[in-house]
């Protein structure tokens, strides 16, 4: 067992990095397996141990047995111990979750509070805690990421007993005179957990003798299938991320299993929650246009083949003027002007200029919108577009166009933000005064 558990913990490199091990510690059968192969482990790899028990008094005197088991074994093999009391079944009423979730990330959360940079957290998950998962995920009608059950690393949570099944972790107990405290809670069918464990799972055995076996092998293939195709929807992702929004025409035409990720992507990114099916088909269905409200009363847009969010739009309001300089410099809120005799400023993403040859302005300079008709010629290809055939192929949002500052001199636009310079003020080897133009976080 604990060579299993030593080929878990290798293949899955869970513990590159870490100096210590945070222990989920409930003082059941798997909690106490895990706690004290992982202290067994501890001088081979150089760890430090740290058992962790949350009381979440829901048992009345059998919480308190729980914890004073945990105790006393803690004590007796020297093992560092926190310890949290909440009263959950309360919290969980103010906080409008259910008793399951609530505890769930009170666990989490207090784990993390612990952690440091070099830490894992260890939970004991094993392979049949998978097959219940998967199982339930199954009749909630998951896709491939829910089947997959539970991953044996997330971030800085490790599982490394995710291949050991619970008789090899009784058995384990057993023999090594490991005792372990039982919650009755466990033995009830009041939880649908419980129904699949006591009901399902021997049906399925009944089946096939070999459930565990054949399950495990399942798993890691679809886990596979999943790495892969988590990898393909990041390129994708990063591929249709425009400056502002996403492409949402080449969202429309990708194939349905990677629009469908890309889109609970977007969705998970800006609300932080994972979207529901029925959220992913509402986008899909505005890709050529429209607007849904989703999570968290979110608005999803899509305008001109962009998709974005309502509440992202930000549009700048100033005031048309005359720039003078006060000594060598002239600011607002937005943008900064700077007189110089060096060029200071770079060429930006996209070619955007943000230097112009100050005796090439023809007359007074002024910052304004754009107006109808207003033209620029860029530098690189010496064509001249009008601003507003540029937007569209910009694809910058029609409701952000009237925001984006423009710079003119008496003669035509000299720098149009996002754009850059026109190519009549651009500086060249004669140029002895520069505007270096930057903007204001």
């Amino acid at each position: 067992m604990i060579c299993k558990v030593k080929k878990t913990l290798c293949r899955f490199s869970m513990l590159n990095g870490a100096t210590e091990i945070i222990v989920g510690f409930s003082g059941g059968a798997d909690s106490t397996c895990l706690l004290y192969i992982l202290n067994s482990l501890k001088d081979e790899f150089n760890l430090k141990i740290h058992a962790v028990h949350i009381n979440h008094c829901l048992r009345g005197e059998e919480s308190d047995r729980d914890e004073n088991f945990v105790r006393d074994f803690c004590d007796k093999n020297s093992i560092m111990l926190s310890v949290l009391r909440a009263d959950v079944l309360n919290e969980a009423k103010k906080a409008g979750q259910s008793v399951e979730e609530y505890a769930r990330n009170l666990r989490y959360d207090y784990f993390q509070s612990l952690s440091t940079e070099t830490s894992k957290i260890a939970t004991a998950h094993n392979l049949n805690d998978c097959e219940e998962t998967m199982i339930f995920n199954l009749a909630r009608g998951s896709g491939l990421k829910g089947l997959c059950s539970i991953p044996a690393v997330r971030g800085n949570i490790i599982r490394p007993l995710i291949e050991c099944t619970r008789d090899e972790i009784e058995i384990f107990c057993k023999e090594n005179n490991l005792q372990y405290v039982t919650d009755s809670t466990n033995l009830t069918d009041d939880y649908t957990r419980n129904k699949i464990r006591h009901n399902i799972i021997p049906l399925l055995k009944e089946l096939n003798p070999s459930f565990d076996t054949s399950f495990l092998r399942c798993v890691t293939a679809l886990r596979e299938d999943e790495f892969f195709l988590e990898k393909e929807t990041e390129k994708f992702y990063n591929s249709i991320n425009l400056d502002f929004g996403f492409d949402a025409d080449v969202l429309s035409r990708a194939d349905n299993a990677l629009k469908n990720r890309v889109i609970a992507k977007i969705i998970y990114d800006k609300c932080k929650s994972l979207p529901e099916m029925k959220h992913i088909e509402m986008v899909v269905s505005i890709l050529s246009g429209g607007k849904a409200e989703i999570i968290s009363g979110e608005t999803i847009v899509v305008r001109r083949g962009i998709l974005y969010f309502l509440s992202d739009l930000v549009c700048k309001n100033f005031t048309e003027e005359k720039i003078i300089f006060s000594g060598n410099v002239w600011k607002n809120d937005f943008v900064k002007l700077e007189l110089n005799n060096e060029c200071t400023q770079k060429i930006y993403k996209d070619m955007v200029l943000s230097t112009l040859d100050w005796d090439k302005i023809n007359g007074s300079l002024f910052l304004r919108k754009r107006h109808d008709g207003d033209k620029i010629t860029l530098p690189v290809r010496k064509v001249t577009k009008s601003l507003k055939k540029l937007f569209n192929e910009m694809k910058i949002i029609p409701e952000t166009r009237d925001s984006l500052i423009v710079l003119a001199d008496e003669t035509s636009v000299v720098w149009v933000e996002g754009i850059g310079a026109d190519s009549r003020v651009v500086p060249d080897k004669n140029t002895r005064k520069f505007i270096n133009i930057s903007m204001v976080d």
